[in-house]
Formats: structure tokens, sequence, C-alpha cells
């Protein structure tokens, strides 16, 4: 039987929390604090009011043109507004100036009817807000209006598939690997939708720009977690993720100053390449390095974290720093993994009740974050809000986690968010600007709590799974929380359009059956990491007599093992008792 490092012995030794995991910290805070992609979207992409372009009355002002040539709609409540998609059908060009400065609407739109409109070919768009945008600049308006909510929704298929696909070569090939090529392809991407000449190469880039980023942000987070000791581990597990939110919080405020599709996107692509410097300065994870047998490598990091913890490592020979078992060399296919996180009856409960909460959080997330523009009031204002509400969320999050636990902390935050979203339903059927206030101001607070929710299963994921499908594990339930956030656009808003309500119903039960459930999860605080499918099994469990210990272990890994029956005899386990 093969000897493993004891990675967690040796990583006390050599300093869990000390100024190498600060460094690490950093370096990982500066890849992630550029990642403003998602939230870009309300600007780069953002609504612009239009009306069709008449000929014959270009050369006039906005106001001339509506009241000359764009009819009135109804919009329900006794309420008109000028007409987005359809113009008269007048020949303007005949008309002299003097006759179209003195128009008389009233008299003209009295003898005119629907048979008198026709559609636009093209259109004149509102500057007020933004100079340009994707909008204007392939035209998404009227008939086409939908793929706009279709650049957010290819852009979540593209963390789905990062979800999936990631996390199986990280946990196979590395995650310094993983994060390096991932960045490479999220900056590919960038630089196509930059210079995309058409919608569906700006569509194929945002796909890869989210496919890269999904996958480098949950490897550098699994090395952060896994070179962390676990009184620490919540602290920089979340604490990263304010780097982020710092980027993005800054960002309203840059497109405010800059509110030109092309100029906005040279702002966040540009710096993308400089993370690629600290990249290389990253270290592959001990505990990836130790459950593929390559423990002289994991000793080099060890070693390195030692030096400059100021710590000295005892000698690994030592059979203290050893433990029996095997390490996972296997080349597993993803179908045997997935079976693998659901090897046992608590494993399989367990992750259904994360997968759940990550659906949940992640549509609540991003319909609120993608569809800032359909809030009362400013979308620049609204946006800040809503996003400088994550600062003091995340760091309510790295206290709650570590004071009352990760269950507690989800499950809470869970619920507090749905009240959120239900306390708005009644506000919806009044009007008025108090009204309004009312709900701009309960969905930051749903943010908020929302923030804490998102935040803290990331943290409860990483603690949950063994060693050698950690990565995965992370990938497969965090793509439960991408597959809804691909309707997070939608639900948002164009469900909002058939009854206003109707998200609010849907965050609301989701939110309260989700949070509910979270209490059913393993407290994992303060726990070391488990290896192995049997030290997750255990998780949280209370102690147990010897032997029945031993009859639990040996059920479990039955089940495992009947899950690498068709492996080769070489990558068998065996377990001596």
């Amino acid at each position: 039987m093969e000897n493993t490092l004891d990675v967690d012995k040796l990583l006390k030794c050599a300093g869990d929390s000390g100024v190498y995991q600060i460094t690490t910290f950093a370096l990982i805070g500066v890849v992630v604090f550029f990642s403003v992609e998602s939230f870009a979207i309300n600007f780069i992409a953002g609504k612009m009011d239009h009306w069709c372009q008449v000929p014959g009355l270009q050369s006039y002002s906005s106001e001339e043109q509506l009241n000359v040539g764009i009819p009135l709609e109804d919009i329900g409540g006794g309420q008109q507004r000028h007409s987005r998609c359809h113009q008269y059908s007048h020949d303007f060009e005949q008309y002299t100036r003097h006759e179209i400065m003195h128009w008389n609407r009233t008299l003209e739109a009295a003898n005119l009817t629907k048979d008198d409109w026709t559609q636009c070919n093209n259109w004149t768009y509102d500057q007020s807000v933004f100079i340009s945008s994707a909008v204007s600049e392939w035209n998404l308006v009227c008939d086409w209006s939908w793929l706009v909510d279709l650049i957010s929704t290819v852009f979540m298929a593209g963390r789905l598939v990062a979800c999936l696909a990631c996390g199986l070569i990280s946990d196979r090939f590395g995650r310094k690997p993983t994060v390096l090529g991932c960045h490479g392809i999220k900056t590919v991407g960038l630089v196509m939708s930059l210079y995309a000449p058409n919608y569906s190469i700006f569509v194929l880039s945002r796909f890869l720009i989210a496919f890269g980023a999904t996958g480098s942000t949950l490897a550098v987070f699994v090395i952060l977690s896994e070179v962390s000791g676990e009184k620490r581990r919540h602290v920089f597990g979340i604490g990263w993720t304010l780097f982020m939110t710092v980027g993005i919080v800054i960002f309203p405020g840059v497109s405010y100053l800059v509110r030109d599709f092309y100029k906005l996107q040279v702002i966040y692509t540009w710096p993308q390449f400089i993370p690629f410097i600290y990249i290389l300065l990253l270290d592959e994870s001990p505990r990836w390095l130790a459950s593929r047998g390559r423990n002289k490598d994991a000793i080099k990091v060890l070693q390195r974290i030692a030096l400059i913890n100021h710590r000295q490592l005892p000698d690994t020979s030592e059979v203290d720093y050893l433990k029996q078992g095997q390490s996972e060399k296997r080349e597993t296919s993803m179908c045997k993994i997935l079976l693998e996180m659901v090897s046992t009856p608590t494993l399989r409960t367990r992750s259904f009740i994360v997968w759940l909460n990550w659906f949940t959080s992640a549509l609540m997330y991003y319909a609120l974050m993608l569809n800032t523009g359909y809030l009362p009031g400013d979308i620049f204002l609204n946006s800040f809000l809503l996003t400088v509400i994550e600062i003091p969320a995340n760091f309510l999050t790295m206290y709650f986690l570590g004071r009352i636990g990760r269950c507690l902390t989800l499950g809470l935050s869970m619920i507090f968010g749905a009240i959120s979203s239900v306390l708005m339903i009644p506000l919806m059927f009044f009007s008025g600007s108090g009204t309004e206030t009312g709900i701009t101001v309960l969905a930051i607070i749903g943010k908020g709590f929302i923030t804490i929710a998102y935040s803290a299963i990331y943290v409860v994921t990483a603690e949950m799974y063994p060693t050698h499908i950690r990565n995965i594990g992370m990938g497969v339930s965090s793509s439960f929380g991408r597959l809804s956030g691909m309707g997070a656009s939608f639900v948002g808003g164009y469900l909002s359009e058939l009854w206003r309500p109707l998200p609010c119903v849907i965050f609301g039960v989701l939110g309260f059956l989700s949070g509910c459930l979270a209490f059913l999860l393993p407290e994992t605080r303060n726990v070391k990491l488990p290896e192995t499918i049997v030290d997750a099994e255990n998780l949280g469990k209370k102690k147990k007599s010897p032997l029945t210990v031993a009859v639990d272990d040996i059920k479990a890994v039955s089940t495992v093992n009947g899950i690498h029956n068709s492996q080769s005899s070489d990558n068998e386990r065996n377990f001596g008792f």
C-alpha cells in the first residue's frame, strides 16, 4: 500500500494563514478585479429609447420628428407614448419646411388610422443615457429586441459549459494550468468582442468570455481553499470576491463617464493582459499534487510556503506526516465522477441541496444584476447601489461564516432574501414615487442577502467534496447556478412584463425552500477538508464507536468501489481496518 502525504499536518507546520496565503490572496485578487464582464452587459448592451428614422425628417430635432412622423400608441392604464416600431406612411419629403414646423398633429392624427402606419426600417436612438450600445450598433429593437436578452443567455451558457468542462480539466491536469488556459480564452473573447463586425461574432465572443472567466475563477478559488487552514479558509475564500466587487462598484461610474459601446469595452479589455504576469507566479495546489501521487512536487510547494511564512518544514519521511492510502491517479470520466458525487445516500442528499441552493442564489443574483434597467430610477445610480451593497454583504459573510457557521449563514440569508422579494409584491400594485423608491430599496436589501448566500455557497461546496473531485464538484454544483443564470435575464425582465410581481413570487418560493433545506447540510466550520469519499460522508456526523465507524466506512467504500469496478486492477483501492 502506497503512502501519501498528510497535507493538513504539513500545511500547519508550513503555516496555513501566513504571508504566503495573503500573497496568494492578493495575486488572485488582481486576476478577479477586472472580472466585470457579466455586469458590463447592462451598459454595453444598455437599452436605448428609439423611434423610426422617418425619411424627410432627419434634419429636424427629435421633438419635431416625434411630433410629425411618429404615431401614439396605448401602453395601458390610459397612458400613451410615441411608437417605437411604427411611423406614419406619409411621404414627408413633399412638405415644405414651413409646413413641417407648423404641423398640426391633432388635426392630422384625427384623419389617420393604424392602416396609415408602417413598420420601421431604420431607427433613431435617444442618446441621453447611452451614446451607443449593442442595441444601436445592430438595431436590436422591436421584433429583434429579444436578441438583447439572448446575449446574457449565451453568456450564461458559456459559464455552464465551463463549470462542467473546466472542473474536470482542473482535477485532471491541475489548478494552475486551468487558470492560465481559461484566462487566455477569456482574453481572446474580449478582443473578439471589441472588434466584432456583427452580432453573431459578438455573441460568440461573449460565450468565450464567460467560459474563460468562469473556469479561471473556479480554479483560483479552489487553489486558495486548498492552501488555507480551516480557521481562516472562509476569510480567504470570501475575501477574494471583494476585489471583484470593488471592480464592479467602480464600473457604473466609469460607464457614466464613458457611455460609448466601443470605448467602454476598450477600458476593461486591455487590462486583462496584466493578470498573465501574476498567474505565472501562482503555485500549484499541494493538495492536488499529493492526490495525484506527485509527493515530491507537493513537498516543494510546501517548502516554499514554509520559507515565505518563515516556518520550518519537518522531515516528510517521518510516519507522522504520511498516511496510508492510494493517491488518486485514475483518469475518471465525467459520468463516473458524477456517480461518485451521489454514491451514497448522504452525499446524494447533500449534493441535491447544494445544487438547489446554487440554482436559486444564481437566479436571484443575476436576475437583479442583469435587469438593473427595469428598476425605477437612474440606471447608473441603481447599478452602483446594487453593487456597493456587496461590500458590506461580503464582510458580513466572512463574519457569520466564522461566527455562526456555514449552514445558518446560507439558510438564513436565503430566507431573508426571499422575504425581501415577497415584500415588493404589494408595492407593485400601487403607483407613485414612494412605492417605486420602496421597490428599489427592497431590491437592494434583497441583493445584499443574496450576495451573502451566493458567497456562502462557494465555501460550503468547496468544503463538502473530497480533494480528488473538489474542483469538478464545484463545477457541477455551480453549473446549476449557470443553468438558472441562463434564464435570469428573461425571468427578471420578460416575466415582469407579463405580470410585474411574477419574478418576486418565483424568488420567494425558491428562496424559502432552498434556505430551509440548507439547514440539513453538515457544518464544516473549523473542520479539515475531506480527502476521500469516506471523509466527505462522515462530515457532520457525531462520533461513534470504532466498530460503527468501521462498518459505515466499509459500506461507503463498497459503494464507491462499485462505481470504479470497471477500471483496471492497478487503479482499484484496497482498504485495511
